[in-house]
């Protein structure tokens, strides 16, 4: 009991302390609200979101006309281009056709979308985009933030007990398989063929930061000095 609270005590305090990540995200609807909503997050990078830019078929106006990527039906084509972690609808209710389609359009490419209501229809979203999705509503300085699908780990609690069953697995597995497997896995490399037993490569992670990953060594060794392409 002991270790497993200090267990349960260690990923809370690791959740807790883990930096979170910015999103990149693209606001479709370059009026006044949906301005005002990213000097919000703009001046307060607590939040964790970088804006991208805008869609906005008629932002000519616009106080934030200098970042409109395109039009609305650009989407697919600036979604291609740019790492998108989510999209931020702010259009008025009345453009209730248009909102569901770009819902639909960007579940079809994957990508989380939330919507930025802003003539209070926040609690009048049955008709809107999938009526069935659990959806979860984040305070953003002045703005409610309702994301049509809730994701399991958009909880902390959630993160947390994840957290403490990877820690748990990967001790099990690391103090009861890995010395077996390492050891006959080692002996078969090297009786097989010259090289090293393992395979060191750079690997991007979360943030775009490089880490370096160790694999049991497959193939042969390639002392080659010139580029080799190891993928396409």
């Amino acid at each position: 009991l002991i270790g497993l609270r200090i267990l349960v005590e260690s990923a809370a305090t690791t959740v807790r302390h883990q930096k979170s990540p910015r999103k990149n995200i693209i606001v479709i609807g370059a009026g006044s609200y949906g301005a005002r909503f990213y000097e919000t997050v703009t001046a307060n990078p607590r939040y964790g979101y970088r804006v991208l830019g805008f869609l906005d078929d008629n932002g000519k106006d616009s106080r934030v006309r200098s970042m409109i990527l395109g039009k609305l039906r650009d989407l697919d084509r600036v979604a291609s281009h740019q790492t998108v972690d989510e999209v931020v609808i702010a259009l008025p209710k009345s453009d209730e056709a248009t909102i569901t389609r770009l819902i639909t359009e960007c579940e079809n490419r994957c990508i989380r979308v939330a919507l930025l209501p802003a003539d209070g229809f926040a609690d009048d979203l049955p008709s809107i985009g999938v009526p069935l999705a659990p959806r979860t509503m984040e305070r953003v300085g002045e703005f409610s933030l309702v994301r049509m699908r809730e994701a399991p780990l958009d909880q902390w609690q959630n993160r947390m007990l994840k957290r403490a069953f990877d820690i748990a697995f990967s001790l099990t597995i690391l103090t009861v398989v890995f010395p077996i497997v390492f050891v006959i896995s080692a002996l078969l490399i090297k009786l097989t063929s010259r090289g090293p037993i393992f395979f060191k490569q750079d690997r991007t992670g979360e943030d775009g930061r490089t880490f370096t990953c160790y694999k049991f060594r497959t193939m042969r060794s390639n002392h080659a000095t010139a580029h080799v392409r190891q993928a396409t």
